[in-house]
């Protein structure tokens, strides 16, 4: 419903009512408060909030992937399978998988090793060796005297993951994982963390 403004009012007061004149005037007024209700009509209600601007998607930020070394030794001629079991063993321990092995390393006294070279070859992975002197140099967790005794240094496992992966203990996430084989031969599996070079 429209209304008149007291000046309207006023306006048309001063014509005779039913004349002409005074029809047209309210008439004009009418059709005036009707396009001021349409107007206002079409205005944003009161407590609408304008609709946000879309926030930028965020950055897909690329997967950061530890890259492991693992150091492997065993009795001589000791079948892959049980090397390969006591592989998956040990990265269960260290809660990764297969795919973050970036290399395998042993004493170069086991460069003929059948199972470390099937591994190697079956999973596309480089077998680093390692001189006994240079591995007698690596500080380890858990020496051993009975490999000194037969390999020429306390450690093999431990000591080739840590020089595969250029570091030190503290990066050893697996130390010394040793499994028995039906056959009474024994493999060990050590897993130590790649320290990536800094740019």
């Amino acid at each position: 419903m429209a209304y008149l403004t007291r000046g309207q009012v006023d306006t048309l007061s001063q014509f005779s009512v039913g004349s002409d004149v005074a029809e047209a005037l309210f008439f004009g007024y009418f059709l005036l408060g009707q396009q001021k209700k349409v107007t206002a009509g079409r205005a944003r209600p009161a407590g609408c909030r304008p609709r946000p601007e879309p926030s930028p998607a965020p950055q897909a930020q690329e997967p950061t992937t530890t890259q492991l070394a693992v150091g492997l030794g065993c009795d001589r001629n000791t079948p892959l399978a049980t090397v390969e079991q006591a592989l998956q063993e040990a990265l269960q321990q260290a809660g990764h998988a297969q795919d973050d092995i970036a290399i395998l390393a042993t004493i170069t006294a086991k460069a003929d090793e059948p199972a470390f070279n099937a591994l190697a070859e079956k999973h596309q992975l480089p077998l680093k060796l390692f001189s006994a002197e240079d591995l007698a140099q690596v500080e380890v967790p858990n020496p051993s005297a009975t490999v000194q005794r037969f390999m020429g240094t306390p450690s093999v496992s431990e000591a080739a993951a840590l020089l595969a992966a250029g570091t030190t203990a503290q990066d050893l996430l697996v130390e010394k994982h040793r499994l028995r084989g039906p056959d009474g031969k024994h493999a060990t599996v050590s897993i130590a963390r790649i320290q990536k070079e800094t740019p």
